[in-house]
């Protein structure tokens, strides 16, 4: 009975507790008092699946971004090394070239002796 009248009350809001018999009236108040609990409790808990939905979602962006970020940072560390090597490479080209261009003067110098 106490059922049948929270429902009229609260969701058929066809009757208000002070329709309700007395005999019943104390009942179905202190039930509605327990809904309406529940009903904040169901509002903190929605917050809190909200919350978690949030930080759920904030992990599947972030974990691709900061993977990205640590793959860009390998590769600008690659970069220089090879750039790095190059330099060198450059210089020791330069160096290798001047030896021959030496050696191709001396050569040229005895074969117009001889």
């Amino acid at each position: 009975m106490i059922n049948f009248y929270v429902i009229q009350i609260k969701d058929l809001k066809t009757m208000t507790i002070d329709d309700v018999p007395r005999l019943w009236r104390e009942k179905v108040r202190k039930k509605l008092n327990e809904d309406k609990k529940l009903e904040v409790w169901q509002v903190e808990n929605n917050s809190l699946i909200i919350f978690l939905g949030f930080i759920g979602t904030l992990i599947g962006v972030m974990t691709p971004i900061i993977k990205l970020n640590s793959s860009i940072t390998k590769l600008n560390t690659t970069i220089d090394t090879l750039d790095k090597n190059m330099a060198k490479s450059q210089s020791d080209i330069k160096e290798h070239d001047e030896k021959i261009q030496n050696h191709e003067t001396r050569i040229t110098v005895l074969e117009k002796r001889g």
